[in-house]
């Protein structure tokens, strides 16, 4: 992670594994690892879709 300017709350970010583009976000965008539930990535499927 790097801070391009100090008096802009953006930072470049890239995958930990090296591969990948360099992202430039702001610092908004940026969530701590646990602020994201488990249950809120799995869909749920107790509904079936409505067809239209």
């Amino acid at each position: 992670m790097d801070i391009p300017d100090q008096k802009i709350p953006v930072y470049r970010v890239k995958k930990e594994s090296g591969k990948g583009p360099v992202k430039t976000l702001h610092r908004n965008l940026l969530l701590p690892l646990h602020s994201i539930s488990y249950e809120d990535t799995i869909p749920d499927m107790t509904k079936p879709p409505i067809p239209k």
